[in-house]
């Protein structure tokens, strides 16, 4: 479940100044930087869109966890014209404020038991792009958009037209449910629990 602490952190924009991110906004992208996240698939998609530039990055949120996979030409050459902005480790705090102030988040990981990057986006009103896979079509609500994760053409088209359309002030958006918050997810499981013990007394007594 969601962080309650998370949900609830004070933003902090020092992570902007930091990156010097601008009023243009960004693209954002969080998880563990290895193979089976497909961030190079999410590098060369934003590349195709040409819709990155200084004041319109890919900021990647991450530190580096196992086998990944190697950077082409284009993206090193992206990454040191400032395109491509990797944080390595952010506190929470810098993480809600890099939620609250993207343009739009993508994640086209090639499988997940759950994938809490993309839920605690929506819950921060971000746009919402995503790998075709069924965890994500059971957990994220309908505003979120699929992709197949190998198809870079239907990704780059995707973000070429988010990223032209104007995202609402931080301080105006609708902030998501807390349906996977950790308090209700505990809840749920103490509850699910509580009624297996009944049904197995019962079960009993009748032996």
């Amino acid at each position: 479940g969601l962080d309650d602490s998370l949900l609830n952190d004070v933003p902090d924009q020092s992570v902007g100044l930091k990156l010097r991110l601008g009023c243009a906004g960004f693209m954002l992208s969080v998880g563990r930087l290895n193979t089976r996240k497909n961030l190079q698939m999410t590098i060369e998609a934003a590349l195709d869109a040409k819709c990155l530039s200084n004041e319109f990055p890919l900021v990647i949120v991450g530190a580096p966890d196992g086998k990944q996979d190697p950077q082409s030409p284009r993206a090193l050459q992206a990454i040191t014209q400032g395109l491509i902005r990797y944080t390595g480790h952010v506190t929470d705090a810098e993480l809600v404020w890099l939620y609250r102030h993207a343009h739009l988040f993508v994640f086209m990981s090639l499988d997940e038991g759950f994938g809490l990057p993309p839920i605690e986006a929506e819950y921060f009103g971000t746009p919402v792009v995503v790998s075709d896979l069924p965890v994500f079509r059971e957990n994220l609500s309908g505003s979120a958009q699929f992709v197949p994760p190998g198809d870079r053409q239907m990704l780059s088209t995707i973000l070429a037209d988010l990223a032209g359309h104007g995202r609402a002030d931080a301080a105006s958006i609708q902030r998501g449910t807390t349906a996977h918050s950790w308090t209700k997810t505990v809840t749920m499981m103490r509850s699910e629990f509580e009624t297996g013990l009944q049904v197995r007394s019962r079960e009993s007594r009748k032996h």
